[in-house]
């Protein structure tokens, strides 16, 4: 290939070369299959030369070790381009085998050299005098952007990619695992179910064919805090930050054309709109809804929960007709429960639509009549 050219290594001590950060992409081998390709080597000698880059290893850190191992005569070349980790995509990925699973987790790794090269093309931009180089639309567009981006890089469905970041941010171990083959994302995201807060589902109108609804409401548990730095009376320390939200697993409930009604305790009205925006759903409106006690707040005693409501996709707009005031009045029925009667003022505005109610909390205990009902 013209962007590799033979190098000799005399003077370098091979075993102590470090392996490039790009080379780091790919997972390592498996047993077995190094074993199997140390066997080749020591029949066959060293058939594909030890690639480097910058001094260090950048394709062949396994044929690096197995050729040592078994005392086979080393060859190298250096790579000359300027795409160290398109290059060991392009030279491992198919190889290697790679099960869909990983690869999702492989394009993970890779965001962040994607973002990187984007503010490289922006900087670009402006050396040459660009007055208005191209800008981005929003944190949850380029977040997007470059989750696509690192799909295609791969060659794996972009949800799938999703699905891998949000198993990253709640476990890297299990993430490890993921990279390396030794589960899949079906079996991690069950893991992460049984270990992590319970989550209860109420589905009403039609049920989807692929399981994605088009009207998703989300209660999470969410923790509470004083804005004001002081520790109320009474306040529940456990429960769900914003990052925690942000991690639901949000793709596999949503249709593609999807509203989402997010409730949001008073002071954690900023996280709930930056949580909506993080799940990949733009702002529309909010409601309230009146709880007949009032609790204690920090500067007034707080007696309604919000309702931010939110889009992605194109979904239909409620007719004229169906449509509510935007103040919901409802008798509170504890912490993780909606009245029923305002689940069918709910369900009024969405009639004749797949809608799924997700409610998630730190607690152990569970809802014994939510269970019941799903």
């Amino acid at each position: 290939m013209s962007n590799l050219r033979p190098l000799v290594v005399s003077e370098w001590d091979v075993r102590k070369l470090p392996v490039h950060p790009a080379a780091a992409l790919i997972p390592a081998m498996s047993a077995p299959d190094f074993a199997a390709l140390q066997a080749d080597i020591a029949v066959n000698g060293l058939l594909e030369a030890i690639v480097l880059y910058e001094g260090a290893v950048l394709d062949g850190r396994h044929r690096l070790r197995a050729a040592l191992d078994v005392e086979a005569a080393l060859r190298f070349c250096e790579y000359t381009g300027d795409d160290p980790a398109g290059f060991v995509l392009s030279h491992n990925l198919y190889r290697r085998h790679l099960s869909p699973s990983q690869r999702a987790a492989l394009a993970v790794k890779l965001l962040p050299e994607l973002s990187r090269r984007a503010k490289d093309r922006r900087l670009a931009g402006l050396r040459r005098g660009v007055e208005d180089p191209v800008r981005e639309k929003g944190p949850a567009r380029e977040r997007g952007r470059a989750r696509d981006q690192a799909a295609d890089a791969v060659g794996v469905n972009p949800r799938y990619v999703s699905e891998a970041q949000r198993i990253r941010a709640r476990d890297q171990e299990l993430f490890e695992r993921l990279l390396d083959g030794t589960t899949t994302l079906q079996q991690a995201k069950r893991e992460l179910t049984r270990r992590d807060p319970a989550e209860l589902r109420l589905r009403s109108g039609p049920q989807p064919e692929d399981d994605r609804y088009e009207v998703l409401m989300l209660d999470p548990h969410w923790a509470e805090q004083s804005n004001l730095g002081e520790v109320r009376p009474g306040a529940r320390p456990a429960g769900l930050q914003r990052s925690d939200v942000e991690a639901l697993d949000v793709e596999s409930w949503a249709a593609r054309d999807c509203i989402l009604l997010l409730w949001v305790p008073q002071q954690r009205l900023p996280d709930g709109v930056l949580a909506m925006r993080g799940l990949g759903f733009r702002y529309v409106t909010n409601a309230v809804w009146i709880e007949d006690e009032p609790t204690p707040g920090d500067v007034v005693d707080e007696q309604a929960q919000l309702m931010v409501i939110g889009r992605r996709g194109h979904p239909r707009a409620p007719f004229p007709e169906d449509r509510r005031p935007s103040v919901l009045r409802n008798p509170s029925a504890g912490l993780k429960t909606t009245p029923e009667g305002l689940r069918t003022v709910l369900a009024g505005i969405f009639p004749g639509r797949s809608c799924l109610e997700v409610f998630v909390s730190e607690l152990d205990e569970r809802s014994s009549a939510l269970e019941d009902e799903s």
